[in-house]
């Protein structure tokens, strides 16, 4: 089979490949009808924890999942039952492939139209979000084993579980690397299958976001190859349906890494470092904003050698280095700080250059100072200048 890239069908291949220990091009759907009586079987010995039932009920909404439990006392009062109405809805899809469209997800002309999908099967897919050419959006043409494969991704759920024992949304992990999936679903399996997930990562989702290379395990050589990975959060309730992703692309996962490799991954956390990363936003900004932590901060300069060599390019550093020089060599650091700060509108930045540029005997060219006066980057190398301008007063602090 292959992959569709979609975030829920991915995770339930994935499931599959792990269960039968075979590469995901060469499974069948064949073999996808014998693991119907045992995913059938362990969801319900996973939902039967009060605290985990609580997955379906944030993110399979009116699957046969939360309809087990939502009708238990009526109707499926014993695991069997339960477990046998899960495994209905398996083979009702497997047992009904067709030909009459193609699927819009993985391509292959497999598509009854007399199966309606809903977010009932796979959450937030609706007929109005999805291109239909022919039913006048009255249908979606997502084939039966598509649908399949997507309830299985519950399998590769990461719960946000609060200190109350609530699940407010779900997560899964979506990556172009085949490599990085199977790491993901391996140890989320190993999870599942030892009842551990109760003991799961249940720290804010971004944070397990910035943890990933650590959490599975994932080496060198794999990030280096590696596009993307996707943190999915989603709901699927009965109040409705919802989806947010966090993208990490290589750079910032190999920068991740990199903090994780030198140990100060605490230190980005601790500053919150992660949301600046993630909403590409500067993270220097966001220190210059916590200036007093920073300036009472252990030794993190580490952290911020690396945070320069992500954000800040070399033909800029050079610049902000030797503006930098020519403004200390006419000023003290206090005042230089107080300068800065007042800069709010680039006439002001301007003049405040004009006349440490007339003070000092550093040489600025031309382009130099048009360059640092460019309407559109003035504001930006008035934060790197007293971002270098902090660091030089803590290091100053810390030889005294």
């Amino acid at each position: 089979m292959k992959r569709t890239y979609n975030e829920f069908i991915d995770n339930g291949l994935f499931v599959v490949s792990y269960y039968l220990k075979k590469d995901i091009q060469d499974i069948t759907i064949n073999d996808l009808k014998k693991t119907t009586d045992y995913f059938s079987n362990l969801a319900i010995k996973v939902l039967d924890n009060e605290t985990l039932r609580n997955i379906v009920y944030t993110g399979y909404f009116s699957s046969q999942y939360e309809m087990s439990y939502r009708f238990m006392e009526k109707y499926y009062k014993t695991f069997e039952k339960r477990k046998n109405n899960v495994y209905k809805q398996y083979n009702n899809l497997l047992n009904n492939v067709s030909d009459d469209k193609y699927c819009i997800c993985c391509g292959e002309k497999q598509v009854n139209i007399n199966i309606e999908i809903g977010r009932n099967i796979i959450p937030d897919i609706v007929a109005g979000k999805f291109y239909n050419s022919a039913n006048n959006l009255q249908m979606v043409d997502i084939c039966p084993i598509c649908c399949y494969l997507a309830l299985l991704s519950i399998f590769n759920v990461i719960p946000i579980i609060t200190k109350k024992g609530t699940i407010p949304s779900c997560v899964l992990y979506i990556s172009d690397s085949n490599v990085v999936m199977k790491n993901i679903t391996s140890k989320n399996m190993d999870l599942v299958l030892t009842q551990s997930l109760m003991n799961s990562i249940q720290i804010p989702k971004r944070q397990s976001l910035i943890n990933i290379t650590k959490d599975y395990n994932l080496p060198d050589f794999i990030l280096n190859n590696i596009s993307y990975i996707t943190q999915v959060n989603f709901i699927n309730n009965k109040n409705g349906s919802s989806i947010e992703k966090d993208i990490i692309n290589n750079n910032k996962i190999l920068f991740i890494n990199k903090l994780s490799n030198t140990n100060n991954l605490e230190f980005f956390k601790k500053f919150y470092l992660y949301h600046a990363l993630l909403d590409d936003k500067s993270m220097i900004k966001s220190i210059i904003n916590q200036v007093n932590k920073y300036l009472e901060e252990g030794d993190i300069e580490n952290m911020c050698d690396l945070i320069e060599k992500y954000e800040i390019p070399n033909k800029v550093k050079v610049l902000i280095n030797k503006t930098f020089n020519m403004i200390m060599s006419a000023n003290d650091e206090d005042a230089l700080r107080k300068e800065i700060k007042l800069c709010d509108t680039i006439a002001k930045f301007e003049q405040f250059l004009l006349k440490n540029y007339e003070k000092s005997n550093q040489d600025l060219n031309e382009g130099e100072i048009y360059e640092l006066t460019n309407y559109k980057y003035w504001n930006k190398y008035k934060y790197l200048l007293e971002w270098k301008l902090i660091r030089e007063i803590k290091k100053n602090k810390g030889d005294k």
